[in-house]
């Protein structure tokens, strides 16, 4: 899943995108 901390995309994996300092999963 996607909800490790991050200041921007590349800290999340590539299904996931950096939202409000979270990783989310996106589609």
């Amino acid at each position: 899943s996607c909800n490790n901390s991050c200041q921007q995309h590349s800290q999340c994996a590539s299904h996931c995108v950096c939202l409000l300092n979270k990783c989310r999963t996106v589609n």
